[in-house]
């Protein structure tokens, strides 16, 4: 059919017209083409008249075309593509562009009627065009795919004629705004990349257990209801989740109203991973119920989040060192610094003794290590001095403004007061100039795991070591398994363990501390591979930390793996891989031990590394494994526990990368998202935007209001105790009541400091031992003209004295006595 629209496109026309009904061309009569019957051609202009055939049922952009089969189903059939539908390539999930669940409802929807259940078979990439049907048979509908191949089912469900009542919506005025503006950046860095389509989510509140939000599509789009309108909708879960979710099974949908680009929103909780959907346009008219919505992870194959610290130079620091400073490290470091005290050290443990007297004064501290990083690849590292990078940078979670961690060599002197005038807690110096640690997340990695032979795992009979030993008996090529634990055959589970295993596994007991006796299990079991995954937990805070308890530590961990290195470092070994700990790097409060050993490893993998011996270091999250280090990790809430069979599958990821140093982790931005950035650890800066202390405490203070304060104090406390909101705690309860301990005492103390930019004293949960009484304080320090009489705190008679009187030791000795003692030990990683 031609039309005629321009007198360009009639000449046009003619053309075509001529030249296969006349067999000439009338622009070029010499043409000829093969003769056909003559056909007169009107004299009039072509008439405006379509003759393509119109579509049944396309009305969705989806849906091209339906079909009523003889056996009464009915079959919609369409496609989706990238260039017909941009959208498309706007939802990529741990990289992969996948159809987001939301089309597959608004496909089920376009029947008309009520989805009563819905389940998400199987993702449905979209690297390519895929055709699609979506077939309704009586109540069943059935959502299938087709990229190049044979058709995939990838939703199936029942519908029914229920009518839903629409739902009148109405943000309670106590809602509580929350934080959106950095919610995209931060998914991205989960494996949530939404593009601008997807990226509609506007502002959040959060009222009791409710979530609602306003959400907001860049255009017109034709849909029932747009996926990524409804899919930005779902969004605010991710708000404070430390792992976000994306839909499972929908139950109960009913679509009141078709095409609306903006929504108000209502999630309310209905069960473990389960909200309900309430959704209306911006003039409160009902668009859309959802009854129950099923959320979960995305599924067991997606790849684990593995990260690496990467140096980062930064610009020069400005303005000269203020304040009384102690330099723990060479001569040279004090002199350029000009600090008023000096102490060398030979390893880890002389350096804690020293900050336990240097954090008792008045002053701030700077350690200075030389080789103890590799801010370049190949760097030679020496691990004793990486072994103090994580004894300080535990001590910096506990003491966030007291201490300043270098690792320069001499040539740098003339950088190095700049480099502490910078504000950075943590940088190296090389050349003069400053480099900061930084986490960055690596692009997934594959390949065939290694032969490994024979096996030596350390710490076997751990929960951890256990889940590991089968692990490397039924999926990798492993001849023989030699398990070696402190007590051997002798440990609980120890024989169902070998049961299960079978012939290719034996027990030997070992103290792994022991050269002597490491070297007889060595040289009986001639290993290709050795995994060192011993361990043990004793934590304290730095000011308590016993010599014995440092020792209790380091020796299962560090010295054993100093034994492992230098008995095969002779043997061509296959892997040898060294299970460390988040804690080294991220610093942990109360575990200045336990990060110091684990830094260990890491320096002793990047030793080795720069030696051409093979090496890998694992600096392990959580591990969702009973019995694991869970219980005692003091990261803030950084961390989510990994399942076991995720870490596992990171485990095999990283025998195929030759970085010498891996972090294995689900982290938890989240929990970082809005802090002071000197609250938020060093090397996870990247990950998140942080604020000032001013950003945080301003509204308050500008209010001058005691009762900001106490929100402050509230959220603080539930924060630290990992509530979602202060709310509904008693400002009257004694904080051990609350479940605070020593550690986490110090953990409130830090961000109440960071927070209001005081500087208060490790006891100040036992010198004020009620949320109400430390609001008071702080309503005393911060808005003196109104704090009156009864304002103030009082003490039993005499302890005052004692708390003047005591030394820093003493008093957290005090503190574990009053709130309970939070040290354990056991096997760990």
């Amino acid at each position: 059919t031609l039309h005629r629209t321009t007198p360009h496109h009639t000449t046009l026309a003619t053309t075509i017209a001529h030249t296969y009904l006349n067999g000439t061309n009338p622009t070029n009569p010499h043409t000829h083409t093969t003769p056909h019957t003559h056909t007169n051609l009107p004299t009039y202009p072509f008439q405006h008249q379509r003759h393509w055939l119109n579509r049944t049922g396309g009305d969705h952009p989806l849906l091209t075309s339906t079909v009523d089969l003889a056996a009464g189903s009915t079959v919609h059939s369409g496609r989706v593509a990238g260039h017909l539908h941009p959208w498309s390539s706007d939802h990529v999930i741990q990289g992969t562009a996948l159809m987001p669940g939301t089309a597959l409802l608004d496909l089920a929807l376009h029947t008309g009627r009520t989805v009563e259940e819905l389940t998400l078979d199987t993702p449905l990439p979209l690297d390519t065009a895929a055709e699609l049907q979506v077939v309704v048979d009586g109540t069943n509908v059935t959502v299938h795919a087709r990229l190049d191949g044979e058709w995939t089912q990838h939703a199936s469900g029942t519908l029914s004629d229920r009518e839903l009542p629409p739902t009148v919506l109405a943000r309670p005025p106590d809602a509580v705004p929350l934080d959106v503006e950095d919610i995209y950046p931060n998914l991205a860095e989960l494996g949530y990349r939404y593009g601008k389509t997807f990226q509609g989510l506007r502002a959040a509140w959060r009222a009791g257990e409710d979530l609602y939000a306003e959400v907001e599509l860049p255009e017109d789009p034709g849909y029932g209801i747009h996926p990524a309108l409804l899919d930005a909708a779902l969004h605010v879960l991710a708000v404070d989740a430390a792992q976000p979710r994306i839909p499972f099974a929908w139950s109960g949908v009913r679509l009141h109203r078709r095409g609306a680009t903006a929504l108000r929103v209502r999630l309310s909780p209905s069960g473990t991973d389960t909200v309900s959907l309430v959704a209306t346009d911006p003039a409160g008219a009902a668009v859309l119920t959802v009854e129950s919505l099923v959320l979960r992870q995305p599924g067991a194959g997606a790849p684990e989040p593995v990260f690496r610290v990467e140096w980062r130079p930064v610009p020069e620091g400005a303005g000269a060192v203020a304040g009384h400073w102690t330099v723990i490290g060479p001569q040279w470091a004090a002199e350029a610094l000009g600090a008023r005290e000096h102490h060398e050290f030979r390893d880890a443990k002389s350096v804690l003794d020293v900050l336990r007297t240097a954090l008792a004064a008045d002053t701030r501290v700077l350690v200075a290590t030389g080789g103890a990083v590799a801010v370049h690849p190949g760097e030679e590292i020496d691990p004793d001095q990486a072994a103090v990078w994580g004894l300080v940078r535990s001590a910096q979670a506990e003491h966030p403004d007291r201490l300043v961690l270098v690792d320069t060599d001499r040539a740098s002197a003339d950088a190095l007061a700049a480099t502490v005038a910078g504000g950075e807690p943590q940088a190296a110096l090389r050349d003069g100039t400053a480099f900061v640690p930084r986490l960055t997340r690596l692009p997934v990695s594959g390949g065939q795991s290694p032969a490994l032979g024979t096996v030596l795992l350390t710490g076997a009979t751990g929960a951890i070591g256990k889940a590991l030993a089968r692990h490397l008996a039924t999926a990798h090529d492993v001849r023989r398994l030699v398990l070696v634990s402190r007590r051997g055959p002798e440990a609980p589970g120890a024989q169902e363990l070998l049961a299960e295993l079978g012939p290719v596994a034996e027990l030997v007991a070992c103290d792994v501390g022991d050269r002597a006796a490491l070297a007889e299990v060595l040289a009986e079991a001639e290993p290709d591979t050795v995994v060192h995954a011993a361990g043990v937990l004793a934590d304290a805070t730095v000011e308590t930390l016993t010599t014995d308890a440092f020792d209790a530590v380091w020796t299962p961990k560090a010295e054993a793996a100093r034994h492992l290195h230098e008995l095969t470092r002779d043997r061509q070994l296959t892997a040898f891989v060294l299970f460390s700990s988040v804690a080294a790097t991220v610093g942990s409060a109360g575990q200045a031990n336990y990060a110091a050993a684990n830094a260990y490893l890491d320096g002793l993998a990047q030793h080795r590394h720069a030696a051409g011996l093979p090496a890998t270091a694992l600096a392990w999250g959580l591990w969702d494994e009973a019995g694991g280090m869970n219980e005692s990790a003091r990261t803030g809430g950084v961390l989510v526990p990994m399942p076991t069979g995720a870490a596992l599958a990171a485990f095999d990821a990283a025998l195929h990368r030759a970085d010498p140093v891996l972090m294995p982790a689900r982290l938890n931005p989240a929990a970082l998202r809005g802090r002071p950035a000197g609250d938020v650890p060093a090397v996870l800066r990247s990950l998140v935007r942080t604020g000032s202390p001013a950003d945080r405490v301003a509204p308050v203070l500008r209010d001058r209001t005691p009762d900001g304060l106490a929100v402050l104090v509230l959220d603080t406390v539930a924060e630290v105790l990992g509530h979602s909101s202060g709310h509904h705690l008693d400002r009257d309860q004694a904080f051990r009541d609350l479940g605070f301990d020593s550690l986490t005492s110090v953990e409130l103390r830090n961000r109440i400091g960071a927070a209001t930019g005081l500087r208060l004293p490790a006891t100040v949960v036992f010198d004020h031992p009620t949320p109400a009484a430390l609001t008071a304080h702080l309503v005393a320090e911060l808005i003196p003209a109104q704090a009156g009489p009864g304002d103030a705190t009082s003490e039993p008679a005499g302890i005052a004295d004692r708390i003047s009187a005591a030394d820093a030791a003493e008093l957290f000795d005090f503190i574990d006595r009053e709130l309970g003692r939070s040290a354990t030990g056991g096997d760990r990683v």
